[in-house]
């Protein structure tokens, strides 16, 4: 099975992943991790989605392309916009500034959001909080 996690910065998607990853045997592959570690992140992605049994979060935008087509499922992460902010700046106090515009500009980021899976069938929306043994069983 393969997972593609879209969410606001903030808003709960590695936690998920890293549950998934466990509970179902997944490899999680995390944009995030190979942006920051210098990596090519479309040529990296590319190579790590081209065996099946993962679960992709973080940079959604920028290889879309690449990950959706080989998604069996789409799981929107969706949070209260003030919870992302405080999860974000408890992460990293001196990207504030960064995480603010990027509250600020929700209604864009959604847009785009639906921009990018309003093609797809079967997307999953799932609120972060909520027990995950109830998303596990969406996915069976």
């Amino acid at each position: 099975m393969n997972i593609v996690l879209i969410g606001a910065p903030g808003s709960g998607k590695t936690w998920l992943a890293t549950q998934l990853s466990a509970k179902l045997n997944l490899h999680h592959i995390e944009a995030d991790q190979i942006f920051w570690n210098g990596g090519d992140l479309r040529s990296e992605v590319q190579k790590l989605t081209d065996v099946d049994n993962w679960v992709f979060e973080g940079h959604i935008s920028k290889v879309s392309d690449v990950v959706l087509p080989k998604a069996d499922k789409v799981i929107v992460v969706e949070h209260p916009e003030f919870f992302s902010l405080v999860r974000s700046i408890k992460r990293d106090w001196r990207n504030f500034k960064k995480v603010y515009f990027n509250i600020q500009n929700y209604e864009k980021m959604r847009t785009r959001r639906d921009e990018i899976i309003g093609s797809l069938d079967d997307v999953i929306y799932w609120q972060s909080g909520t027990p995950i043994q109830s998303l596990i069983k969406k996915l069976s």
